[in-house]
């Protein structure tokens, strides 16, 4: 068994009898000095294209990829050398054709990769797998490590076409060399290169579209970006609309840093649909269709069941596509459901800016919060990540590669290295759980080093110092870790005392209405001059990362806050209601200056009456529960089983002589998680009630349902007793007060 576990760990003197070229791994200094060159020319230039959590959640996970790569690289070689001794042309390149051979060996490795990295986008298997590399909302040469653990199980077999004339060596350097260039493209300081190079090779502004969320998931090449020219499945960046990084608009993936939950959420949502039966199991695992049971999409490059494909089409043919949604606007646009991970901190969404006010290559504004000071939780972690956990995994793998430890301490040393990476990252979460697990490490980290020592896997006397230096540090650890224990359940960050943080949100609160009171109702909730409006935006944005009750729709008691319930007034939208950009709207604030005309009040009423109870019932039972409600989540949903609320939006209209008419938008609320909410509306109604400004007797409604009702995602991004903040799928503001 130890035989063949060596033979495993050591695939290449195993099968080829050396070890094969690691041009990764040779690379991996020059990564980190390009890290920390990038950092200080982002500090220099006064650009934020760095956030020290995000940059440790980045390096976990390239540090648990490599961990796992290890282990998995004789998937990557004997496959092929079993394929390359059986049909191989060449055992050795002759001299004189080695050039030509090398540029053969480049196209059809480039494209092996292009056809993985589309597979990875079009499959919930390769998503799976994929998902974490674009999880960051950061986009820069950390994120470029930030690589799935599992795209080594099967990447080798897009690669297996160049057993036909390359020998194990030229493979390996191919292989190394492509995913080494693709490190240059992730970084937000190159612009745009010279044009022939734009044009012919995979440049970081082809790249930086490839990981917006705003453009349509494309450019999938590696090194030449004529593949994607080839086959369609190109997109060029464009000056005006800013790239907006990451899987949705929260502000931490998935709701917490713990690198384990972002290598795994999706797969576990796959399993979960593959297991249920409810569709064959193909479909749940070879498409990223999302519906009523099927996996939630977490980017906008998924399709829905109904216009079932794949990621690469063009934007005007994406069910999902980022340009459709913004075209449609922010109430016809979904975001993303967000699986609740398990310990995990829920937060709220990232505030976006418009698109097409900054210039190309500039960085979104970052949610404020990434900014705030670190807490001693965070020092602790970043302190454990930089000095204990990635030299500590550095240092295993290059002993684990030369061979010099035996197969059962490469196994245990890796286990081991993978958990103190996940323990440390997830520590910036600052929960109870990411703080018990690190203590379970740190009562295991002597008892290891003890073993290690006497088994003699480490030189003495170094062995014994080691082992007494680790029970030193895992009691000093201890220590501080049990005086900074938070409460169960609750951020130790979670920032000042609760009685002087709600003294600078009321302030903060009475200073942003006197804005919006200034513009005048109701030309607040209509698009208008948005330099007028970035202050007012700016504002909100501050508010949000100090919100008093982080998780609005899901208190620790199971349903919502009491506060988000009742009655609410629209005071304010950063560019206007879907409603009020019609030119309808448009032409009612025209005529606001008459009397009897304009829109005189948008109110929005929310409950958990029977009555939508009922509503959600019938809704189930007749089939047509909306992704992510009750009744898919079940099918293998991201999050857990979503709860309803009812929802009314009234608006009164004034038409002068034709009256005074109220329209009431019904529909529910399915719950999502702790903020994000989506919005099914089912027909609405129109009342009319007054006549050349004197009230009418309350006349019959005239009810007119909505057939497969327009649905909507809203994000509940600040709570208060006055006041709400919503973002809609574009990240349009909308600004509630409390209605008496």
């Amino acid at each position: 068994m130890m035989l063949d576990l060596q033979r495993w760990l050591a695939p290449d003197v195993a099968v080829v009898g050396h070890v094969l070229p690691d041009v990764i791994g040779e690379a991996l200094p020059l990564f980190f000095l390009l890290i920390a060159v990038e950092v200080v020319a982002a500090w220099r230039s006064r650009r934020q294209l760095y956030s020290l959590r995000q940059t440790i959640s980045n390096l976990s996970a390239g540090s648990l990829s490599v961990t796992l790569g290890f282990f998995l690289k004789a998937l990557h070689i004997w496959p092929f050398v079993w394929l390359h001794r059986r049909v191989g042309l060449l055992s050795s390149w002759p001299p004189h054709h080695g050039w030509a051979l090398h540029i053969a060996a480049l196209l059809v490795c480039d494209a092996g990769f292009y056809w993985q990295h589309r597979f990875m986008h079009a499959t919930n298997l390769g998503w799976s797998a994929h998902v974490v590399h674009h999880s960051s909302p950061d986009f820069n040469l950390s994120t470029a490590l930030r690589q799935g653990a599992g795209e080594g199980t099967f990447s080798f077999l897009f690669f297996l076409p160049l057993a036909l004339f390359c020998p194990p060596e030229a493979y390996a350097l191919h292989r190394g060399l492509n995913t080494v260039y693709q490190f240059f493209t992730h970084t937000q300081l190159i612009d745009r290169c010279w044009w022939p190079v734009e044009l012919v090779m995979n440049t970081p502004s082809h790249h930086r579209v490839h990981h917006a969320r705003n453009y349509g998931r494309r450019n999938f090449a590696g090194v030449l970006i004529v593949w994607d020219r080839l086959f369609g499945t190109f997109e060029e960046e464009q000056r005006g609309r800013p790239c907006i990084y990451g899987l949705d608009a929260q502000r931490v993936v998935q709701g917490t840093y713990n690198p384990l939950w972002h290598q795994t959420h999706h797969a576990v949502a796959t399993l979960r649909l593959a297991a249920s039966g409810k569709v064959p199991l193909w479909r749940a695992l070879l498409t990223r269709q999302y519906g009523a049971g099927m996996v939630q999409p977490t980017v906008t490059d998924a399709e829905p069941a109904e216009h079932a494909g794949h990621a690469g089409k063009p934007p005007q043919q994406q069910g999902r596509a980022a340009a459709a949604a913004a075209a449609a606007g922010p109430q016809s646009g979904k975001l993303p459901a967000v699986g609740a991970p398990p310990g995990g901190v829920q937060h709220g969404q990232q505030p976006a800016q418009p698109l097409g006010q900054q210039q190309l290559g500039d960085q979104p504004e970052q949610p404020a919060w990434e900014t705030r000071h670190l807490e001693p939780l965070e020092w602790y972690a970043a302190v454990q990540f930089f000095l204990l956990a990635l030299p500590g995994g550095l240092a295993y793998l290059l002993a684990a590669g030369s061979g010099s430890l035996s197969p059962a301490v490469v196994v245990a040393g890796g286990a081991f290295s993978g958990w103190t990476t996940i323990t440390t990252a997830w520590l910036c979460d600052g929960t109870a759980a990411a703080v018990g697990h690190e203590l379970a490490r740190l009562l295991a980290q002597p008892a290891l080093a003890l073993a290690l020592a006497q088994c003699g896997a480490l030189p003495q006397p170094w062995g014994d110092r080691l082992a007494r230096l680790a029970v030193a540090a895992s009691a000093a650890c201890i220590v501080f870790l049990v005086q900074h224990l938070p409460m169960k359940g609750e951020p130790r960050w979670a920032g000042p005392a609760r009685g002087a943080a709600q003294a600078e949100c009321h302030a903060a609160e009475q200073e942003l209405l006197t804005a919006v009171k200034s513009l005048g109702y109701p030309a607040a909730v209509f698009p208008g001059d948005e330099q007028q409006r970035a202050g007012i935006d700016a504002a909100i944005q501050t508010l949000e990362a100090a919100t008093p009750t982080p998780s609005p729709l899901r208190q620790p008691g199971g349903g919502p806050s009491p506060l988000l319930l009742g009655e609410w007034k629209l005071v304010y939208a950063s560019s206007g209601t879907y409603v009020t950009r019609t030119t309808v709207a448009q032409a009612l604030l025209a005529a606001s200056r008459l009397p009897g005309c304009g829109v005189a009040d948008i109110q929005q009423s929310l409950d958990r009456s029977l009555e939508g109870l009922e509503a959600a019932a019938a809704t189930a039972s007749a089939g047509t529960a909306t992704p992510g409600s009750s009744a898919s989540a079940g099918g293998g949903g991201d999050g857990p089983p979503a709860r309803q609320l009812r929802t009314s939006n009234a608006a009164r209209l004034g038409l002068g002589p034709f009256g005074e008419w109220e329209v009431v938008l019904g529909g529910t609320w399915a719950v999502q998680d702790g903020s994000l909410a989506r919005v099914r509306f089912d027909g609405f109604t129109l009342q009319l009630v007054g006549m050349l400004g004197l009230p009418l007797p309350r006349m019959a409604k005239v009810s007119v349902p909505v057939q497969n009702g327009r649905t909507a995602e809203f994000i509940t991004s600040y709570l208060s007793e006055r006041l709400r903040v919503a973002r809609g799928a574009t990240g349009n503001l909308f600004l509630f007060t409390r209605l008496p």
